[in-house]
């Protein structure tokens, strides 16, 4: 099983910096650094949300699981 990352494709559609996203969800930037240059697998529902929220798409828009 392989989970796509898309949140960086979807900050960048958005033109949001990690900044931005971080402010907008009040998650630390390097959380959202971190996320998007390494495996989602660690990330948390809560976040997930947030983030999702924060770019107005579906959670499992940003962390497709694949097999």
């Amino acid at each position: 099983m392989h989970i796509d990352n898309n949140l960086l494709k979807y900050r960048i559609a958005k033109n949001m910096s990690v900044h931005d996203l971080s402010r907008k969800t009040g998650l630390h930037h390097t959380t959202i650094t971190n996320i998007e240059n390494n495996n989602p697998q660690n990330v948390t529902l809560i976040t997930a949300w947030l983030l999702s929220k924060a770019l107005g798409v579906c959670p499992f828009e940003l962390f497709v699981i694949k097999r």
